[in-house]
């Protein structure tokens, strides 16, 4: 009896080392799941970071071009419309170092063309160019041209050099552009 106690024992033993090394294997088996099933999430999560991330750096990019283009064309328009002015400006310049002959004759057309608003107009000229335009009194008005004024004073008409210069930018610009910048 003894002995097979023993052989007992020994089957015992042996059944619950097989069923600790199947316990042992199916742990292991379980945990290589599971590590597996956090490996692929961790990859997915990682993925969707890494596109996340692509796609921010894309549209920062894109950001970065649309700001510079924008900036550029600013800068390009500013420096576009400081040569337009600058082509007014020399215009303007011109017409003031004239010839007294030639002020002489923009006068009149600035008189005429005032007279042709305004019935029997009293006309004032600056107190520099006085002398050039007959029938007109010399007034401060700071600029190269014609002031009319009707006999009653309720009726004005101005035609300066820098009135005119304004109604030329405004109707002539997009055509000045056009020839200096095709």
């Amino acid at each position: 009896m003894h002995m097979s106690l023993n052989v007992l024992l020994k089957s015992i033993e042996e059944e619950g080392k097989k069923e600790i090394e199947k316990i042992r294997k199916e742990t292991d088996e379980k945990i290589r799941e599971i590590k597996k099933k956090y490996e692929e999430e961790a990859k997915k999560k990682a993925q969707k970071l890494l596109e996340e991330a692509k796609n921010e750096a894309r549209l920062t990019k894109e950001r970065i071009i649309s700001n510079a283009r924008i900036e550029s064309r600013e800068m390009i328009d500013a420096k576009m419309n400081e040569m337009i002015d600058s082509v007014f400006e020399e215009a303007q310049k011109r017409v003031l170092e004239a010839s007294d002959a030639e002020k002489k004759k923009i006068l009149e057309a600035f008189a005429k063309d005032a007279k042709s608003e305004i019935e029997n107009p009293v006309l004032y000229v600056d107190k520099k160019y006085a002398k050039l335009l007959s029938g007109a009194k010399a007034e401060d008005i700071g600029d190269f041209g014609v002031v009319a004024r009707s006999a009653d004073g309720k009726i004005q008409v101005t035609n300066t050099l820098s009135e005119k210069m304004e109604q030329v930018k405004s109707t002539m610009r997009h055509e000045i552009a056009k020839v200096l910048f095709g």
